[in-house]
């Protein structure tokens, strides 16, 4: 049990590699238009905050089973 938390850690870890982040991030830095800016920069902030509410759920069961091995 505790590999797949620590599995779905290191998956947090490498979030710049996946395709979503990736592209985010490129259109932020190709785009002109401040409108169109600003909706990207809440898409990638939306993005952020999913990402830190997983990976908080995660330290959590962590913190949870490594009380009951105590």
């Amino acid at each position: 049990m505790q590999f797949s938390f620590a599995t779905k850690i290191e998956q947090h870890r490498s979030a710049m590699n996946e395709p979503r982040w990736r592209e985010l991030c490129e259109a932020i830095m190709r785009e002109t238009d401040a409108g169109r800016l600003l909706r990207l920069v809440e898409a990638l902030n939306n993005e952020l905050g999913q990402r830190k509410g997983e990976l908080k759920l995660v330290h959590s069961h962590l913190d949870t089973h490594q009380d009951e091995e105590s």
